[in-house]
């Protein structure tokens, strides 16, 4: 499933108080749908911090908010994507 930004492409906004920028990346990255809620809304967020120059990568759920922030643009990708197995994971892969 790719990156769904339809409505959110090309946005970008200025956090005056924080000297930031946040942007949401239009990218080829294939994120999974929320956990929490279903949805395949999901944004990839880059922000960019002018004054200590401590950048950083999010991903988030357009309806209910769920986010994470890791370390790096790889780890963003990689914690969003992550599932733990449930007992149904299991039986499904068994049933195949």
């Amino acid at each position: 499933m790719k990156n769904n930004t339809n409505k959110h492409q090309n946005v970008s906004s200025v956090d005056a108080e924080k000297h930031s920028r946040i942007s949401i990346i239009n990218s080829d990255v294939t994120l999974k749908p929320c956990p929490f809620c279903g949805t395949s809304e999901i944004c990839f967020v880059e922000v960019k911090y002018f004054l200590d120059g401590d950048d950083g990568y999010y991903v988030a759920c357009t309806r209910c908010n769920a986010n994470q922030f890791p370390d790096s643009k790889e780890r963003a990708i990689h914690d969003w994507n992550q599932r733990e197995k449930h007992d149904t994971d299991t039986e499904q892969a068994g049933a195949a």
